[in-house]
């Protein structure tokens, strides 16, 4: 089967579909209004730069002629299209066969830092993109609760996270480094709000809790971060690394003790599933999203969202407590095993597919 996937290049999990696809034999071309490229992977730029998909949806709305022109080229037996209100709006204006549209966050939800639609043309927008699809993909409960809030059957929607490869996201041995270390994954943009993060190591540094903390992550808001680190007097305590390459991410995340998300909004994150396969303890943002996988101070810590002194205060007690973090290891393993490997993701992903073209 031929499928396009209209989709960010620069998302995580593109190349993680794109990949699975061609492993169940499909051939597989990604249509993009991301500039960047994936080894190995037939991708096409259909967009302009600047690219700034949270702040300026027009391309998706003005280069839906041109990705109609290379659509047709192709000539694919269905689309799958990633985000709504971008990809997949792109996607219902240019292609009019078997289309499956995946819901993953900030597509359905509000973020701070995306462009703020107003409510009425927000629920036209979605309407048709949700009336078009053939089948919706949501990657949590809460984003298929909401697809439902918008009109969609909840017969045409499959809910499964991204899931995460757990024989590269291998248990590792707990770290033994000196200091406790600490790590975030979360790219450097308004909606994971790592200013709060930053604030609160600064105070953790004040209390004279010993730790270290990598920010393993790129993004718009990069440099703004460094800058913050410094003005606080971080620096050499608080590494702020830029995108690492993929292959380097699953041994950084296994050597910190504490992964920490402080996301405003969120589906299934995949870099929570990542870190839970791994190791460290999530503290994490008190959204629905989270909590389906953290048990407040039995597996993980929440705090409430955009509150530093709470964060503060639960990253001290996670870089304290050895038996919390000994407990949630094991069983956050267990946890991502049994409900999202890769593989079993992926399975269904391709189910979808090919019940869409059936359809």
């Amino acid at each position: 089967m031929k499928v396009a996937m209209v989709a960010h290049t620069d998302a995580p999990w593109t190349a993680d579909f794109a990949r699975a696809l061609l492993g169940f034999g499909h051939t597989v071309r990604i249509f993009s209004f991301c500039p960047d490229e994936i080894d190995g992977l037939d991708v096409h730029f259909v967009g302009r730069l600047p690219y700034r998909p949270l702040q300026d949806k027009r391309p998706f709305v003005l280069h839906a002629p041109k990705l109609a022109r290379l659509l047709r080229h192709f000539q694919p037996d269905v689309v799958l299209a990633t985000y709504l209100i971008s990809n997949g709006l792109a996607a219902c204006l240019s292609w009019f066969g078997p289309l499956v549209v995946s819901a993953v966050g900030s597509d359905i939800l509000r973020p701070k830092g995306t462009m703020q639609v107003p409510s009425l043309a927000r629920k036209l927008i979605i309407g048709g993109i949700t009336r078009r699809a053939t089948l919706l993909h949501a990657v949590s409960d809460a984003l298929a609760d909401a697809l439902v809030a918008y009109g969609v059957a909840p017969d045409r929607i499959r809910t499964f996270p991204t899931g995460v490869d757990v024989r590269r996201f291998a248990l590792a041995p707990a770290p033994t480094a000196a200091l406790p270390h600490v790590v975030c994954t979360r790219r450097h943009a308004p909606v994971y709000d790592n200013a709060v993060i930053v604030e609160a190591l600064a105070l953790l540094k004040r209390r004279g809790v010993p730790f270290t903390a990598t920010f393993l992550c790129g993004g718009v808001l990069l440099e703004e971060r460094r800058a913050h680190i410094a003005r606080l007097g971080l620096e050499g305590q608080v590494n702020c690394t830029g995108f690492s390459p993929d292959e380097q991410v699953p041994l950084e995340v296994a050597r910190a003790d504490v992964y920490v998300s402080a996301s405003r909004s969120d589906g299934t994150s995949a870099s929570l599933l990542e870190a839970m396969a791994v190791g460290p303890l999530p503290v994490l943002s008190d959204i629905t999203a989270n909590r389906p996988w953290v048990d407040d101070g039995r597996t993980g810590l929440l705090f409430p969202v955009g509150d530093e002194v709470a964060l503060a205060d639960a990253l001290q007690r996670a870089l304290t407590d050895t038996a919390l973090r000994t407990h949630a290891r094991a069983h956050n393993r267990e946890l991502v095993a049994a409900r999202a490997d890769q593989i079993t993701c992926m399975e269904a992903l391709d189910a979808m597919l090919h019940e869409a073209v059936a359809r």
